[in-house]
């Protein structure tokens, strides 16, 4: 059986907790730093090109990435009929700005905080396939992503549209330059996204789309 769901936008600003190297918090609000990867500069990992303005179809117990390749990116994920936890960081180069980081569809425990100047730490908790979603607005590229799913790094279970193919990384932490962007540094090709079987037997896949490009975007 194939249930197919589509993600909406409507997001909703949080600064919560995650993996973080102390725990003290005051409701939402936590003084706590990623202790995850993502410490290399951006050129120091394996770089792909994502299509920009490219949709994805995204399958359950994954995470999503698509931008307008403007400055806004989109970060999407859907557990499936368990409990799941999505966790990582973001981050641009040293020099950039992030103009802001939304969440939308946040359970009990899910988190999203700008950590320092050029990094975001994530932490999503899903019940069941609802998707959750990251919204931010990152002023330059490469941008690096370091995801994990359960505690794992989500190698070969992060898809992005790269050259037209639903694609994949087979390292963590990865950067992502999109297509429209003109980048002096070395590009690797993605591997193509290869989906599993879904373990409660139920295929269901989200249609992520890349954010719209606004007056306010801007990628320098």
């Amino acid at each position: 059986m194939k249930v197919q769901l589509f993600a909406t936008m409507a997001f909703a600003l949080l600064a919560g907790c995650g993996p973080w190297s102390s725990s003290t918090c005051v409701g939402r609000q936590c003084g706590r730093n990623w202790t995850g990867g993502g410490g290399l500069p951006p050129s120091q990992y394996e770089s792909y090109v994502i299509d920009a303005g490219a949709a994805i179809e995204l399958p359950q117990a994954t995470l999503g990435i698509t931008t307008n390749g403007q400055g806004d990116w989109v970060l999407a994920w859907q557990g499936d009929a368990y409990q799941r936890q999505f966790e990582g960081s973001i981050t641009c180069p040293a020099s950039c700005q992030i103009s802001y980081a939304r969440f939308d569809g946040s359970f009990a425990g899910g988190s999203a905080q700008i950590t320092g100047t050029n990094q975001i730490a994530f932490d999503g908790v899903t019940s069941a396939a609802v998707p959750q979603n990251l919204l931010f607005r990152m002023s330059q590229q490469p941008v690096t992503f370091d995801l994990y799913i359960d505690g794992q790094p989500a190698i070969g279970a992060t898809v992005f549209a790269s050259y037209g193919v639903l694609s994949t990384t087979d390292s963590m932490p990865f950067s992502l330059v999109s297509s429209n962007v003109a980048y002096s540094g070395k590009t690797d090709k993605a591997p193509a996204f290869a989906p599993k079987l879904p373990e409660d037997g139920v295929e269901r896949v989200i249609t992520v789309a890349a954010p719209p490009v606004s007056s306010k975007s801007e990628d320098k």
